[in-house]
């Protein structure tokens, strides 16, 4: 059980990103990179001791859902990506202060560019929907809050959340066992701070920006 779930949190991840990059930018041959750039960045890698971390599927089908929302106006697809959310959170609760966030600033970014900010129905359904997202969750929830108050556990004191905190140079940092640089990019050495993003995806961003400034000052 434990194996399938590992393998499926690499192959729905992958999957998830696919289907939001192609939904966003109507490229398949962009959406299928993607998904696989995500699906082995070194970070992940680093991860694959803690199933809840690697867990980041339901996140990316939560805003491939949500912009299929945005698109078709389809309530359920508002339904099916607040699911989506309630998921991952389920899957891990790191997620609900690292993810929410940025998935409230995607709406915003959406609305903002549809220009609906005025839209009753529009804010109507998604107070609702998240609402009911959350009472779903609030049962999961309750009784970690129990203990928290009871026994204190959980409760990091702020040393020991700096030790496991990640500081810039993290991100020239990459998991030692990677076999092709591992051992070279061994910058910040700490606990929970291995956050380079691998070659692959720092050459196609550098491609990606490349291509946009040439388009640009071909048209200019």
């Amino acid at each position: 059980c434990y194996t399938l779930l590992f393998l499926s949190t690499m192959v729905l991840s992958a999957l998830g990103m696919y289907l939001f990059v192609r939904e966003f930018t109507r490229q398949s041959v962009a959406a299928f990179i993607a998904g696989l750039v995500f699906m082995c960045a070194p970070y992940r890698m680093y991860q694959v001791g803690h199933l809840q971390v690697i867990s980041t599927q339901w996140a990316l089908f939560g805003f491939f859902f949500l912009r299929r929302y945005f698109e078709t106006q389809r309530v359920r697809a508002l339904v099916a990506g607040v699911g989506a959310i309630v998921l991952q959170v389920m899957s891990c609760g790191y997620y609900l202060f690292y993810f929410v966030p940025f998935l409230g600033a995607y709406v915003l970014y959406e609305v903002h560019t549809r220009r609906r900010w005025r839209d009753a129905v529009l804010w109507r359904q998604l107070i609702t929907v998240s609402i009911a997202g959350l009472v779903a969750l609030t049962p999961f929830l309750i009784p970690y809050l129990k203990v928290r108050a009871q026994a204190g556990f959980g409760v990091r004191p702020l040393e020991e959340v700096i030790g496991f905190s990640a500081d810039t140079w993290a991100y020239a940092t990459v998991f030692e066992s990677m076999n092709l640089y591992g051992l070279a990019l061994q910058t910040f050495v700490r606990g929970e701070a291995k956050l380079f993003p691998g070659i692959t995806i720092l050459l196609l961003t550098l491609c990606g920006i490349g291509v946009i400034a040439w388009r640009a000052r071909r048209s200019a």
